[in-house]
């Protein structure tokens, strides 16, 4: 029987489906900040193009969908959404589409850090088939070039990839496009070399300009020349406007507080890193040695860590957007790796040795306006700090039990919270994280079925 304890639970586990639909049923239009820069016949066309989501593993939002759209009708796109806006989503979206119109040759150019996080998107999303053409793994390319289906690699294997002229190559998506900015590097050359031969091309980056307007300039000459040639010379302030009128067909943004009608909301994303050798070997050492801690601290004991990579992206990220960040780990040695990293973005380590009175001048300098990462020791800023100017949290690992990662979390989205808040646990894939996870996850379905309610709270309701 549904009742309304069921409804109420079901959406606080779906509020994004249950949103979804709102907005489709209550025909909700939500601001895209196009309309101004885009000719109205232009918008027209996008929003008149049918999608194909049949098959597609997950509700669309309507800025994601015209996203889409947009995409598919412009062919040649800079997509510059805000972190967390789901740009992979509608990169995988567009894929799909087109993979039903006949089209069957994608590849999703990314760093390393995320090769594995790309691939378990598709699955999730999709049923096409998908490749991580990655070292021992890069012998999937020649399955690829067979069957079809999405192949995903890392910048620094592009030199290994030549396709004939007539290669078929539909679509390329380009992550964190930033990363080819410099027309000299050797990765954009390759990059460039391959997204000519390709039908559709993406590029997605929520930083398209990190120094200069130049940068971004050069992206969108990459995907669309004659566009770059009518914005030669409006690189000044007084011709901000035009720049932006003259990009609208190759530059889609959308600011979360444009879009997403629901906030604040929590979002937890899992980022699954691929070991390299060094790390495999460290690792393999800890087992060996029956040493638990090590095992732990996966990736975090090597000095070329693929965690530490990731991180580094995410908060580089949310830094240059003006979003402050917490990164929580059970090891005091990961934090310090963590502070030296970030050279000087990053605050005093909070950790269990430190005074109330040392930790209370930490937290007064994050306050400030202007974005810093904090470190915080997870069992030392698990309990009694309130850090809701924070909006981005990292976990540096899956801890032993699910309330210590959100006791953690409840730091930052709590009552006062006015942002969304965004967690990355970091994880290495095929390590004891995967075993952590599950465990966490078991317990936490025990403490929902035994603990998440009170009898004597209920009780009280109903006196």
């Amino acid at each position: 029987e549904v009742n309304f304890e069921t409804i109420l639970q079901d959406y606080k586990e779906n509020a994004i489906q249950y949103y979804t639909v709102i907005e489709k049923l209550a025909d909700i239009e939500i601001k895209d900040d196009v309309d101004e820069d885009i000719d109205v016949s232009l918008l027209k066309q996008i929003q008149a193009i049918p999608l194909f989501l049949e098959s597609f593993h997950t509700e669309l939002r309507h800025y994601q969908e015209f996203g889409t759209k947009y995409i598919l009708h412009q062919k040649r796109v800079l997509l510059g959404d805000e972190m967390g806006l789901g740009k992979t989503i509608q990169a995988i979206a567009t894929m799909h589409h087109l993979y039903h119109e006949g089209h069957r040759y994608f590849l999703v150019i990314c760093p390393a850090s995320v090769l594995l996080n790309w691939k378990r998107e598709v699955d999730k999303l999709t049923d096409m088939q998908a490749y991580i053409l990655h070292g021992d793994s890069f012998g999937n390319y020649e399955s690829w070039r067979r069957d079809g289906g999405i192949a995903i690699i890392n910048y620094e294997g592009l030199d290994k990839i030549i396709f004939d002229k007539d290669f078929p190559l539909d679509m390329v998506v380009v992550d964190e496009a930033h990363f080819v900015k410099n027309k000299d590097a050797q990765r954009t050359r390759h990059t460039i070399r391959i997204i000519e031969q390709a039908e559709y091309a993406l590029y997605m980056t929520g930083t398209a300009i990190e120094n200069n307007v130049d940068e971004m300039c050069y992206l969108i000459e990459c995907l669309n020349p004659s566009v770059a040639n009518e914005i030669k010379g409006m690189k000044y302030l007084a011709k901000a406007d035009l720049f932006r009128k003259k990009i609208a067909p190759v530059y889609l943004r959308r600011k979360r507080a444009d879009v997403l009608m629901e906030l604040p909301e929590l979002t937890i994303h899992d980022e699954w890193c691929m070991m390299n050798d060094e790390e495999i070997n460290s690792y393999r050492k800890a087992v060996e040695s029956g040493n638990f801690m090590a095992m732990r601290r996966v990736s975090w004991n090597s000095l070329n860590s693929t965690k530490a990579e990731r991180m580094v992206e995410l908060c580089l990220q949310a830094l240059s957007e003006g979003r402050k960040v917490v990164i929580f780990s059970y090891f005091l040695d990961t934090l310090s790796f963590v502070s030296d990293l970030l050279l000087g973005k990053a605050l005093p380590v909070i950790s269990g040795k430190l005074s109330l009175e040392k930790r209370q001048d930490i937290l007064c300098q994050f306050e400030k306006p202007i974005a810093r990462v904090l470190p915080i020791q997870i069992h030392a800023g698990g309990i009694g700090l309130n850090i809701q100017t924070a909006e981005i949290v990292i976990l540096c690992e899956p801890q032993l039990k699910p309330s210590d990662e959100m006791q953690a979390i409840s730091r930052i989205y709590r009552m006062g919270q006015v942002h969304h808040v965004f967690v990355y646990r970091l994880l290495s894939a095929d390590t004891i994280d995967e075993t952590l996870v599950k465990r966490l996850h078991d317990k936490q379905k025990i403490f929902d079925q035994f603990a998440d309610e009170s009898e004597i709270s209920e009780q009280l309701e109903q006196f």
